[in-house]
């Protein structure tokens, strides 16, 4: 009990001091997020160097915590899932919640006299909630963007047959289509309206969202600035294609549903189980959790376990 209260108190303390020293800055950099924005929309900026001057003040007002974190690889590719997934989080942030919560469970763990082995799952697992809960957000979005893609693409089709522009295009599909492929979009916009090129708003775009269908569109594009050709024809076959995609992907789905339900099924039927072999009769698996030599077979099991429900991930997954 004493272990818990120190661990309590640890904690308590450390979000204390948190909360002291990082609620104003955070309020600021709202205000410098905000600031930054109305000066995108409103398009005062007109030259690349107005946009890294711009982008120099936000950087410059983060703590160097933040920098050294911006400025590392991984805090690099943390960042870029984050601005994918869309998730009103920062870094730091995110790594303040999967610390958190692992030490958390770890703490609570310890405090009911778990083995280490124990603590160091559970802690690794809460630990691990906050990216899993980003990543699959990131999956949904971009699983969201592609459905969208090929009305956007049939959208600036009908503007440049109409006598539009690329770059107004660009944001009729901002203005017109929903979200996330409209807020892509127009940032895409807004940056040509910076004074960035059309190769390097477009680079901007397919960093931000990795999809091969993407970068083929954005491909066709800048081959057809630099050669020539009928653009809207070329958007045509690629929107054409997408699509045709989509059909067989939900083909694909149809035949691979039994799969799927047999890893389900495979995953939670020992569970179910166990669950009903303890409330019938709680003294019959007490050696799976007291006796070394049960341990090890529970651990073996639920090694195996999750090999079988990867296994049978993997074969389910087809690519398309």
């Amino acid at each position: 009990m004493i272990g818990f209260l120190i661990f309590l108190t640890f904690l308590m303390g450390g979000l204390g001091i948190y909360l002291a020293f990082y609620r104003e800055r955070e309020e600021f950099r709202q205000k410098i997020d905000a600031r930054v924005e109305g000066l995108l929309r409103s398009e005062v900026a007109d030259s690349d160097e107005q946009l890294q001057i711009l982008r120099s003040q936000v950087l410059d007002e983060l703590s160097p915590i933040n920098r050294f974190i911006l400025k590392s690889t991984w805090g690099n590719a943390l960042y870029r899932l984050i601005e994918q997934a869309d998730a009103n989080l920062r870094v730091h942030q995110l790594l303040l919640m999967s610390l958190g919560l692992c030490v958390l469970g770890g703490g609570v763990s310890w405090w009911l006299r778990q083995s280490i082995i124990v603590t160091l799952v559970i802690g690794g697992l809460l630990g691990a909630a906050p990216f899993w809960y980003v990543n699959h957000r990131r999956k949904k979005r971009m699983e969201q963007f592609l459905e969208q893609l090929p009305e956007a693409l049939d959208l600036i089709i009908r503007a440049l047959r109409a006598g539009h522009a690329f770059a107004s295009s660009l944001s009729t599909v901002a203005t017109e289509m929903p979200d996330p492929i409209a807020k892509e979009f127009c940032k895409t916009f807004e940056e040509q309206n910076l004074g960035l090129s059309l190769k390097a708003s477009l680079d901007h775009l397919t960093e931000r969202v990795p999809l091969l269908d993407l970068r083929l569109c954005v491909t066709a594009i800048l081959i057809q600035r630099e050669t020539g050709g009928n653009l809207t024809e070329i958007l045509d076959n690629i929107a054409m294609v997408i699509r045709e995609r989509f059909k067989i992907l939900g083909q694909v789905q149809v035949y691979t549903a039994q799969g799927k339900m047999s890893g389900w099924i495979v995953g939670i039927l020992p569970f179910a189980v166990a669950f009903y072999i303890h409330m019938v009769n709680p003294q019959y698996l007490r050696l799976l959790f007291t006796h070394p030599w049960g341990k090890m077979m529970l651990g073996f099991g639920l090694t195996m376990q999750a090999v079988g429900v990867l296994i049978i991930r993997r074969i389910v997954d087809i690519k398309v």
